[in-house]
């Protein structure tokens, strides 16, 4: 019995550490990362509306619906968010399809030191301003049990403070080069499906403090990483 256990423990173990050891963003993802993260205002807010989220439609083409062969095209929502420091979200969304009320519990929930997934969760990033384009860069956090890293750079044209246009977007994660040219003439058969996102005001919004930015390689500045590091040590122990 105590060999079995013994094996038992040493399996999980080299389980656990081969986690550790990819559990990491890949050297090529981290490579294709054009923007660093600085913390400076990006003064977005002078651009577009801020103190909210967008909202993108999304044309789906498909079929079958509930055991019916039939043919359906429905609209799907995407949800992004851009801070005033230049962190960007993608793809949120909430289970019970209410964000304000959301956006609210997280903020509730963080303020009494809870840990939230929605830091984790999702597409996290970073954008930069180039003329009316907004272009951001970002990568999902994979549980440990799937280890799939995604990565995509979009491009977003403001047509005016309350309304964006997805207009292009290219793949950063480990492809190979045929995959890419493969994915590449997806999107853009596929951006004429993307309706341009409106803005939703919502009274509170959440941290930027996503996950990323526990990652050194994300800072434009180290010594700007170990403050920020030091700071969330300082409030885990308040």
């Amino acid at each position: 019995m105590k060999i079995k256990q013994i094996h038992i423990i040493f399996l999980v173990s080299i389980l656990f550490n081969s986690c550790s050891i990819f559990y990491k963003v890949p050297k090529d993802i981290k490579s294709r990362f054009t923007h660093c993260y600085d913390g400076q205002n990006t003064g977005i807010d002078t651009l577009i509306n801020n103190d909210g989220y967008y909202s993108m439609g999304y044309i789906t083409d498909r079929w079958g619906y509930l055991g019916k062969y039939e043919h359906i095209i429905d609209t799907v929502s995407v949800n992004l968010m851009l801070y005033k420091d230049g962190i960007f979200i993608y793809n949120f969304d909430d289970y019970n399809h209410n964000i304000p009320q959301y956006f609210k519990d997280i903020v509730g929930y963080t303020k009494n030191g809870n840990d939230i997934p929605f830091f984790q969760r999702f597409y996290w990033g970073l954008y930069i301003i180039s003329g009316d384009t907004i272009i951001t860069q970002t990568v999902n956090h994979p549980s440990p049990l799937s280890l799939t890293w995604l990565a995509r750079e979009n491009w977003y044209k403001v047509i005016d403070r309350n309304t964006i246009k997805y207009i292009y977007s290219k793949i950063l994660d480990r492809k190979t080069e045929e995959e890419r040219k493969i994915f590449q003439k997806s999107m853009e058969q596929s951006l004429k499906d993307f309706l341009p996102a409106t803005f939703i005001p919502v009274e509170v919004k959440p941290s930027s403090d996503c996950w990323l930015k526990k990652e050194k390689w994300f800072w434009c500045d180290e010594i700007k990483y170990e403050e920020y590091m030091m700071n969330q040590l300082k409030k885990e122990k308040e």
